[in-house]
């Protein structure tokens, strides 16, 4: 037993000073000074990690781009700029976003925690930037101002359908999450889902895959683009919309 102790402490130090060595051998190749790459569509503007770090974002959004766009019927966007912060402090300093992955400042920006992301932030934020210009072209074509396009989308856009939408398209499903969240009958309201209510990030996926699996994905983004005017849009209440969500989890989830 002392002989297994030993051994396993020895692994562990092993381990620590391996991780170690590591993490200092790429400070000393990350460069404080701030650099930037671009492609075709994304414009990575980084300091503080290593050029193939930042190659690895931008190929991965250009790898979805095509598709995306297509999907959401979204031409000639501009050039994205993606900000990634190498440290948690200096993304919540200049996004004001304390302790989140990512968040978007506008049609054009996307900004990235580099200590939180993972290989589906980067999609989950460009969906975001997504639904914005196709938000803004339906205010444009309806002859809103400026004005009125930010308060319809800060008052009336529901978050269940801005979060949901991004959480399906990044592919960001969490099994254990949704039946953690959704269990022993706890079915939440659309209506739940405030900015202080995070458990959307659990069970939006399934929101977005109930619609798609009833409706279609072109129905899905005809939903973003009308503002989230469920009833115009699949011709069913919300309230309908709702209890076909939780049926559907119920299903496909909760069962297993």
């Amino acid at each position: 037993m002392k002989k297994i102790i030993k051994i396993s402490f020895f692994v562990s130090v092993l381990i620590l000073v391996v991780m170690v060595a590591a993490n200092t051998y790429r400070q000393m190749r990350v460069s404080d000074t701030t650099e930037e790459i671009k492609t075709e569509h994304f414009r990575v503007v980084y300091k503080g990690i290593l050029d193939k770090e930042a190659s690895s974002i931008s190929f991965g959004l250009e790898s979805r781009y095509d598709k995306l766009t297509s999907l959401f019927g979204i031409e000639n966007l501009p050039l994205i700029s993606v900000y990634v912060h190498p440290t948690q402090d200096d993304f919540d300093n200049v996004t004001g976003w304390r302790g989140a992955a990512g968040t978007v400042a506008g049609p054009e920006t996307i900004h990235l925690s580099w200590p939180r992301l993972d290989n589906t932030t980067a999609i989950h934020e460009f969906v975001h930037i997504l639904q914005l210009n196709l938000l803004i072209n339906y205010g444009i074509d309806a002859g809103w101002s400026d004005e009125k396009i930010e308060s319809e989308f800060s008052e009336n856009y529901p978050r269940w359908l801005w979060e949901s939408v991004s959480i399906y398209f990044a592919g960001e499903r969490s099994k254990l999450g949704i039946l953690y969240h959704m269990r022993e009958g706890h079915r939440p309201r659309l209506k739940s889902f405030t900015r202080k209510n995070n458990k959307i990030y659990f069970v939006g996926y399934t929101i977005a895959e109930h619609i798609v699996e009833t409706w279609g994905e072109k129905e899905l983004i005809d939903l973003v683009r009308a503002f989230g005017d469920v009833e115009s849009t699949l011709n069913v209440s919300e309230k309908e919309l709702e209890r076909g969500w939780h049926s559907f989890v119920s299903s496909r989830y909760i069962t297993l």
